[in-house]
């Protein structure tokens, strides 16, 4: 038994995850509820298929949150990989399983990023501030882990204003390349919420941003963001790394987690005060 699995079985109570667990757990290719039909979570690709496909292989229930404090730290010495199995289900953010909703936790946040903090005190400000400092990201990604099997049973025609809305991946209106923003904004802007409602078929995919297709989340924007999260980039880069990879870099954990206010402040040594 590996280290990482003893210290959780003898863990206790005691590193649970505090949190909210508002987490976004949902498959990322519509051919997931096919490939979980056909025992590819437990193949030979499973490693890919697990990663790509977390709702419909399981990965969701009860909840997508990290189980332990020790979640990123087990991450960063690459057991996501080494333990795949007990890491994906226990520690599915800090491993990418499954992403975190993004917004700022206060009004000043605005102020303090004109004021240079997301760079001068990234250990707080990002965690508290992920939106004004450039961490979130709009990104395609289905709202309900059910998605990929309702499309399979022909529910994004039957119920195009629902499923639109809420499974915009697995109804093909975007995909993981799409730039959520409207291709027309003056078309956008006159068609309006209505139109995003009432013909989501003909409207969602050319005005993303006005009927709200995509989600703010905590994501990495890089794919080579877990690699460079393995070779202590996180540390070395940190300014630069943390906005660029913030799911590999242990902010969306925090996000999540919902970081007591004023966590990282005194790593300024009293040089500054928020």
């Amino acid at each position: 038994m590996s280290n990482v699995l003893a210290a959780l079985l003898t863990m206790g109570s005691a590193g649970v995850h505090p949190g909210p667990r508002v987490s976004l757990c949902s498959d990322l290719s519509p051919s997931c509820s096919a490939w979980s039909h056909e025992g590819e979570c437990n193949g030979e690709n499973a490693d890919v298929v697990m990663r790509e496909c977390p709702a419909s292989c399981g990965l969701c229930t009860p909840g997508c949150y990290d189980a332990s404090i020790d979640c990123h730290a087990w991450a960063e010495g690459g057991e996501c990989t080494v333990n795949r199995d007990f890491m994906l289900k226990e520690c599915p953010v800090s491993c990418g399983v499954c992403s975190v909703p993004c917004k700022d936790r206060t009004p000043q946040c605005r102020q303090w990023r004109e004021e240079g903090r997301c760079e001068r005190q990234p250990d707080f400000v990002l965690r508290v501030c992920p939106d004004s400092c450039g961490v979130c990201s709009h990104a395609c990604h289905d709202k309900r882990t059910d998605c990929s099997w309702w499309a399979k049973e022909g529910h994004c025609t039957e119920n195009p204003s629902f499923m639109t809305r809420e499974c915009p991946l697995s109804c093909g209106v975007c995909d993981g390349d799409s730039l959520c923003e409207d291709k027309n904004k003056t078309q956008c802007q006159i068609w309006g919420e209505w139109e995003c409602s009432n013909n989501s078929q003909a409207v969602a995919r050319d005005c993303m941003a006005t009927c709200k297709t995509c989600t703010k989340l905590c994501v990495d924007k890089d794919a080579s963001c877990r690699q460079w999260m393995i070779d202590g980039e996180c540390e070395e880069n940190k300014q630069g790394t943390q906005q660029l990879c913030p799911q590999s870099c242990g902010l969306c954990r925090d996000i999540d987690a919902n970081v007591p206010f004023g966590y990282g402040a005194e790593s300024n040594n009293g040089k500054e005060e928020l």
